[in-house]
């Protein structure tokens, strides 16, 4: 596929199609996980994504005590629909997976997640890479840099979405904010 290149893509919420939910219930959503905008920008040699929260506090709790081992707690994550099939292809993310027999502790997010690329295949995915993230404020900036990766594949007609995920071993949340170009 050609690399379409160009300098910014903004994400207006006018634009978009917005989705929250608790999956047990209609419960509101923990702030840290409320979605209020996003935004990407592509340039010739990287992909910077903002994801804007309603509130970001400097820690939480990890490894909920009533959350399975080997189970994916967080998530902030950007996913790209590159070929725009309906099928997403990448995502950047940070994210927590309580290990076997982790402990419950508290601690500032980006030191308790890892931060990845996902090829997504199927309902799965593969690391195939790691980005770089920082905690701005209410917001969580993902930074990858290209090169002879997929990523290169992703354009300004690709489809975004915008995710966060939390799972507290009792309670689901997601939130999302879906751009269709």
């Amino acid at each position: 596929m050609k690399k379409e290149l160009f300098t910014m893509l903004t994400v207006l919420l006018f634009s978009a199609c917005k989705n929250q939910y608790n999956i047990k219930d209609n419960t509101a959503l923990p702030e840290y996980m409320e979605i209020v905008n996003g935004q990407t920008t592509i340039s010739d040699s990287s992909i910077v994504c903002e994801l804007s929260l309603k509130e970001l506090p400097t820690h939480l709790r990890f490894n909920s005590d009533g959350l399975k081992d080997n189970a994916r707690e967080y998530e902030w994550g950007v996913y790209f629909d590159n070929n725009n099939d309906g099928n997403y292809d990448l995502c950047l993310s940070v994210s927590n997976w309580k290990g076997e027999k982790e402990k419950q502790k508290e601690g500032e997010i980006l030191k308790y997640t890892q931060t990845n690329i996902w090829k997504i295949e199927g309902k799965g995915g593969s690391n195939i890479g790691y980005i770089e993230s920082k905690i701005k404020g209410d917001k969580i900036i993902l930074t990858a840099l290209l090169g002879a990766n997929e990523l290169n594949e992703i354009s300004s007609s690709s489809k975004i979405k915008y995710q966060t995920f939390y799972n507290s071993g009792t309670e689901t949340y997601k939130d999302s904010l879906i751009i269709e170009n």
